[in-house]
């Protein structure tokens, strides 16, 4: 059975068809497997961090021992740094690019570029991840806040992709619904929005990100359908 140059050419130019249209698809999937996996990870070891610092000031509340003072926002990021052995720690930096990143903020869900204002009080790199300090949400509240970026200096360095908000609340634990600047529940979507309009940084992502619901529409999955 011979087939005509012809008949292979069609064939060929089929099959770049069909490649064009589904590898964007699978390589996307890929990489949102990859960040989500990352994420949960990332988590975890900042959740036991976490953990362990409150252990190590007796229960204390971190707010109250860490909101005290700029100098105190500081001493956080140096202080947490203890339970990641390795680590490089840059108390001073007030730029993401202290660390090595190209860019001295992260990009906003929708891809623009973003605020450097999560990265005020010091920061960290270790061999997974890098911390900065966004220190308290301001001295009425009290609450420690910080970005976490699961990917380390690899990209995308986005909101809502490889970077997350955490706050700690005055009992310890994490609060991921309300975002750095606490806003109510109900406008959570508004701040972590990836439509190309939106002006949102993301502070509310890993609430979602968490849950794995999409904030933009909620029947669907955050990590598959990441932009």
């Amino acid at each position: 059975l011979a087939f005509t140059l012809a008949e292979v050419l069609i064939t060929l130019g089929i099959i770049g068809v069909v490649a064009a249209i589904t590898m964007p698809v699978l390589t996307s999937k890929i990489r949102n497997h990859e960040l989500e996996v990352r994420f949960k990870r990332a988590n975890t070891i900042v959740s036991q961090a976490i953990k362990l610092m409150e252990n190590d000031i007796d229960g204390a509340s971190i707010n109250e021992v860490y909101c005290n003072s700029n100098a105190d926002m500081k001493n956080f990021i140096e202080d947490l740094s203890k339970y990641f052995p390795g680590s490089y720690v840059d108390k001073e930096s007030n730029h993401a690019s202290d660390l090595g990143y190209k860019n001295s903020y992260w990009l906003t869900p929708n891809g623009k570029a973003g605020s450097p204002s999560y990265d005020d009080f010091g920061g960290m790199r270790t061999n997974e991840l890098i911390i900065y300090s966004s220190g308290c949400a301001n001295f009425a509240q009290r609450k420690m806040g910080f970005v976490v970026d699961s990917n380390g200096l690899a990209k995308p360095n986005r909101m809502g992709y490889d970077a997350f908000v955490y706050i700690i609340n005055d009992n310890n634990s994490l609060n991921t619904v309300h975002g750095y600047f606490n806003y109510p529940e109900d406008n959570a979507k508004k701040n972590c929005d990836f439509s190309a309009e939106s002006t949102s940084l993301g502070s509310s992502c890993i609430n979602f990100a968490l849950k794995d619901v999409f904030p933009n529409d909620d029947t669907k999955s955050y990590w598959k359908s990441l932009p």
